[in-house]
């Protein structure tokens, strides 16, 4: 099969930004790719602009679905891809004209099952932004932590790597359509044990535009303790996937730091009965997984820290130290 690209572009009432990002779609070569726009029950006019645009385009096709969430329209479009690498596109954002051709020449070199590249990130909230994502560039040949863990542009997203579709068939990786916070992260730390081959490369391809005002993501971070209840079901999930790793003690520990900065700012903040609810489900988690963060091998400074997340006085303390 020829090294051409299937985009997958879920699609939930975004009408307001369909024109603009389908005009970014027009801007690319068109012989490179096939495009699967996934309507995920859209009640706006987002489906009769798609297929008018489907109409127009032989490269470009139309599925429509109830509304069940991203991860589920993902992988309807994994399931229906014909092209031998597989991108991700969210609906207000675009790709560089570029893309294809940068990652042309990234598979002539490695053949990756995981290409890993850079993006512009526009801020629109002062008060949460991101920086640019700039990996370095680096080549895994064989899973090795420090690919998920230490990478820049490894986690939390998707849609800056390009996935051969062979892998991800071969191997069943799907996203998880319970989880509805970190979808992302879980495919990643599902895909990346099972690669080959993962090429990280510098150059920036894809826009992302973070934080929109009205976005679900938005919509999430505003609600503190329902937003630690969905991030302790990624954990969930995430130790469960990390557990079947061959060797996994170390990926283990790094999993157990990678959860405590994913939990520690939002816990902090919680009022003291909503901080017992979170500690008590993530003790059951590391106890059900066989973790014990006092007997594992890292320093006291380390051991306090993830405990911290355990003991509600500790919490106060680290609070108060602001540590």
């Amino acid at each position: 099969m020829e090294n051409k690209f299937s985009i997958v572009m879920p699609v939930y009432n975004a009408e307001k930004y369909l024109q603009r990002s389908l005009s970014h779609v027009e801007a690319l070569p068109q012989d490179e790719f096939e495009i699967l726009f996934i309507d995920d029950g859209s009640i706006d006019q987002s489906a009769s602009i798609l297929v008018a645009y489907c109409n127009a385009h032989v490269n470009a096709r139309f599925i429509k679905s109830a509304h069940r969430g991203v991860s589920a329209a993902r992988n309807a479009g994994i399931e229906r891809a014909k092209n031998s690498y597989i991108l991700f596109l969210d609906a207000d954002d675009r790709f560089l004209p570029r893309v294809f051709s940068v990652l042309k020449t990234a598979i002539e070199e490695n053949g990756a099952d995981i290409i890993v590249f850079g993006a512009n990130v526009i801020n629109y909230d002062s008060e949460h932004t991101l920086p640019d994502i700039c990996p370095r560039n680096i080549v895994y040949r064989g899973f090795k932590p420090q690919a998920l863990f230490d990478e820049v542009g490894a986690r939390p997203y998707v849609w800056n790597c390009a996935y051969k579709a062979e892998f991800l068939q071969k191997n069943g990786i799907r996203f998880d359509e319970k989880i509805s916070l970190g979808e992302d992260q879980l495919f990643q730390f599902t895909a990346f044990p099972q690669a080959e081959i993962i090429q990280f490369i510098s150059d920036k391809l894809y826009c992302y535009n973070y934080l929109r005002v009205d976005s679900i993501t938005s919509n999430i971070l505003t609600q503190g303790v329902n937003r630690c209840r969905l991030h302790i079901m990624l954990v969930d999930k995430v130790i469960e996937t990390v557990s079947k790793v061959q060797n996994c003690s170390q990926i283990k520990i790094q999993t157990v730091s990678w959860l405590y900065y994913l939990l520690k700012n939002d816990m902090f903040e919680l009022c003291k009965d909503e901080f017992e609810e979170i500690s008590k489900s993530l003790k059951i988690i590391l106890k059900d997984k066989g973790i014990n963060i006092l007997k594992m091998k890292v320093n006291l400074k380390k051991k306090l820290a993830y405990c911290s997340l355990l003991n509600y006085k500790l919490c106060i303390l680290r609070r108060v130290l602001k540590v």
